[in-house]
């Protein structure tokens, strides 16, 4: 019954590590296609 519980918390964690992960990479390509934009944009001026 222990084990049961367990491994349901590791899979939870597993779950939110993961939510995280993704958000934290989302965010960064986004700041990184905003700052090619920013440097295009200067670029052309």
């Amino acid at each position: 019954m222990l084990l049961i519980s367990v491994l349901v918390l590791l899979f939870e964690f597993m779950c939110y590590v993961t939510v995280i992960l993704s958000l934290k990479i989302t965010s960064l390509l986004v700041i990184v296609a905003t700052f090619e934009l920013l440097i295009k944009n200067s670029l052309k001026t």
